[in-house]
């Protein structure tokens, strides 16, 4: 009885070399598409975010010109950047300090967008008027 020795790889080993492979590179397809929706989401929130605090500092001007008495404000303003639309709520309301007399304002805006999934970014100030 003779022995051969085969040199190269048979066909199992080949099929089973091309699975581990595609297992691999399905793993790192589907980690790149995480990371860039996780980047695109990222930027997308610091837009909403810096739309709130634009709306902030335009409220404490507004609460620092305004009589207390006159009631609040109610807003709410639609932006579009970047082929995305931002929805910006804010309330202006006025109460007052009981030992001093002066007027608060409490300030309230909410960016929101939908992206992934329904997304918000809420800030909240106060400011003690004169």
């Amino acid at each position: 009885m003779t022995r051969t020795h085969s040199t190269g790889f048979t066909l199992v080993e080949v099929l089973v070399a091309l699975v581990v492979l595609t297992i691999g590179v399905i793993g790192w397809v589907a980690s790149q598409n995480s990371n860039v929706r996780g980047r695109d989401l990222s930027g997308t929130l610091a837009i909403a975010q810096e739309l709130g605090r634009s709306r902030v500092e335009d409220l404490i001007s507004t609460a620092l010109e305004r009589d207390p008495n006159d009631g609040g404000i109610t807003s709410v303003e639609t932006y579009v950047l970047s082929s995305m639309t931002y929805t910006v709520s804010s309330t202006l309301n006025a109460t007052r300090l009981e030992s001093e007399g002066k007027p608060v304002w409490l300030i309230n805006v909410t960016s929101s967008f939908d992206r992934y999934g329904a997304h918000s970014v809420s800030l909240e100030r106060m400011v003690v008027g004169r």
